[in-house]
């Protein structure tokens, strides 16, 4: 409807410091949850909400990593809402392939840590996904800081898992960048795998605070002082 607004709350992409996210952020936006479908009232950059969070959350920019070995592919779930109708293990043997192009270095596959099907199309004996050239099928359930360890890069099709790698240092690759929050600070091409461009990942951290707010900015009214000026 015409100049009409709907609301909308999705998870918080710094969720990966604290899970128990004890001051309630989550991002806010109008009429969808990508960003290429939604309004996420970021276009005016304050930036001491990147401060305050920060503070709250206890996290802190790290300089981009100039050494690593292996290259970590994070999967998405399998018929989850942000891979559209993309099958998971198709994605993954393509992007295996492409990578592959580029680079000799080890790739370790990580399933997504909420999938349950996960067991069948990658643990199962006999998976595509099985017993191809220097790709390692990681443990199930495994810890992402261990499986990050010593990593050069992670690749990832659009979700919010990389939002943590990003501010860690890591250099990221994206294959559906549109629909994805980190785009503005992730590669696309792979033959730039070796020598990957690096970004103003600052500005990047301001633009997405401006969109995630605490349960206490709800109540004080603070969140909505904001979004109010993008309902026009």
């Amino acid at each position: 409807m015409a100049n009409k607004y709907a609301a909308c709350a999705d998870a918080n992409l710094f969720l990966y410091a604290d899970k128990t996210n004890p001051h309630g952020y989550l991002r806010y936006s109008y009429n969808g949850v990508f960003p290429n479908t939604g309004i996420y009232c970021d276009t005016e950059i304050d930036p001491k909400r990147w401060q305050k969070i920060s503070l709250d959350t206890n996290i802190q920019l790290k300089d981009y990593r100039k050494k690593g070995a292996h290259i970590l592919l994070m999967m998405q779930r399998q018929g989850g809402w942000s891979m559209g109708n993309y099958d998971v293990v198709e994605w993954t043997l393509d992007t295996i392939r492409k990578i592959k192009k580029h680079t000799d270095r080890p790739i370790l596959v990580r399933a997504h840590p909420g999938d349950r099907n996960g067991k069948h199309y990658l643990y199962k004996r006999g998976s595509r996904l099985h017993n191809i050239p220097n790709v390692v099928i990681g443990k199930e359930q495994s810890d992402l800081k261990q499986e990050l360890g010593k990593a050069w890069a992670v690749v990832n099709h659009n979700s919010s898992a990389v939002v943590g790698p990003i501010i860690q240092g890591y250099h990221c690759f994206l294959t559906d960048p549109a629909s994805s929050q980190c785009a503005e600070v992730s590669n696309t091409d792979f033959s730039t795998i070796e020598k990957p461009k690096e970004f103003d990942r600052q500005k990047w951290l301001e633009r997405i605070s401006m969109f995630h707010w605490s349960f206490e900015e709800l109540r004080n009214g603070d969140c909505w002082a904001h979004m109010r000026n993008y309902a026009q």
